[in-house]
């Protein structure tokens, strides 16, 4: 799992700008205050693919997004699905270095 909150933080808003523009919803302190209101209101001005990333951010960071697996599975594109899945296998790992590497790899193919 994530070694501490600023390292979630870091993931989560890496895992959202395989999304462009994505990723400005989260800060290095958490969700901004428009996340949390364009998931409550059902995405607003957002595509569905971008409101359920959105959604599996929250779940990551507090297990409140509510994102379905079946919706993630057949809703997403190849690069948020593929970028999840491998945080995914990273989180699982021995230690939060995985992580760490997955960070610096997704970060660089999203530039």
């Amino acid at each position: 799992m994530f070694r501490d909150e600023a390292q979630t933080h870091r993931a989560i808003r890496t895992l959202l700008d395989t999304i462009p523009g994505l990723g400005r919803y989260w800060t290095d302190t958490g969700p901004t205050e428009e996340a949390a209101r364009v998931v409550a209101q059902y995405g607003a001005a957002l595509s569905s693919g971008e409101w359920l990333l959105l959604r599996v951010g929250f779940d990551l960071w507090n297990g409140r997004g509510g994102a379905d697996f079946g919706r993630v599975v057949h809703t997403l594109g190849s690069e948020p699905l593929a970028a999840l899945g491998t945080l995914l296998v990273a989180m699982s790992g021995p230690d939060d270095a995985a992580i760490d590497a997955w960070i610096a790899r997704t970060a660089r193919r999203a530039v």
